[in-house]
């Protein structure tokens, strides 16, 4: 899909249990990329199982929901999200790669790579990306703008209310993080947030000054001002919604 415009729609583009596909979403270069513009979600990959997938120089203006949101298969699947230009508002993400595969099928299902993007994302509760339960490159993002977090890395879990402690089912791990840029960020908690279900993941920060909360375990934080929230059950209380809104129902907040 290139070449194409789309206006005031909920979704743009759907991609639906492609089985061992390779899907290009825009083109190789930006003249060939796909305008979307005042829409709910820019693309949403659901269930891609095996093959590739690319979603590379488009733009995206004014969405309300995900600029691009790709979801796990059965099978692993290369997912390139890549040189796109978004202008995030409202409730909005930028982008989310959400791999449910540890629990469904053991492993991870997705093969990501998140790279060279411009978000401007404005006056929203949520973040620049979020990416759950797999392990890939985040690399040379302009993030810019006001919300939650610039990047959120999360694993598979729940915080349980009762015994105020989280609760691991499977932890993201081996995310190397580099090159990512916030200028005139305004951050509601840290540019970089990695949580309570993050293990051994590498974050390389572009410069000093950048903020990075790390609840995680054995994450490696290079050049980064690492700061810590006043109670772990506090700053859990507040991140959980951002982080749940727009999980599958399956993962969704539990009591």
């Amino acid at each position: 899909v290139r070449s194409s415009y789309f206006d005031g729609t909920d979704l743009a583009v759907l991609i639906g249990h492609p089985v061992e596909s390779d899907v290009y979403i825009g083109g190789r270069y930006p003249w060939q990329g796909n305008e979307m513009h005042n829409v709910g979600l820019g693309v949403l990959d659901d269930f891609h199982s095996g093959g590739k997938l690319i979603v590379g120089q488009n733009a995206m203006t004014d969405v309300h929901w995900w600029g691009a949101l790709v979801a796990n298969g059965e099978h692993p699947t290369e997912v390139k999200i890549i040189k796109n230009d978004v202008h995030a508002f409202d409730t909005a993400d930028g982008f989310g790669v959400f791999d449910f595969g540890p629990v469904d099928f053991g492993a991870p299902m997705i093969e990501p790579t998140i790279g060279w993007n411009r978000i401007a994302i404005e006056d929203t509760p949520f973040t620049g990306m979020a990416v759950i339960g797999t392990d890939g490159r985040i690399v040379g993002n302009k993030i810019t703008g006001s919300s939650f977090a610039g990047i959120v890395i999360d694993g598979i879990g729940f915080f349980d209310e009762s015994a105020g402690e989280p609760v691991v089912i499977y932890p993201s791990s081996g995310w190397h993080v580099a090159k990512n840029w916030f200028p005139d960020y305004d951050f509601e908690l840290a540019d970089i947030f990695l949580t309570e279900f993050t293990e051994a993941n590498t974050v390389e920060c572009a410069w000093w000054g950048h903020v990075a909360v790390d609840l995680g375990v054995d994450n490696e934080l290079i050049g980064c001002e690492e700061v810590l929230p006043m109670t772990q059950a506090d700053t859990m209380s507040n991140i959980r919604p951002s982080l749940d809104k727009a999980r599958p129902m399956k993962w969704g907040a539990h009591d």
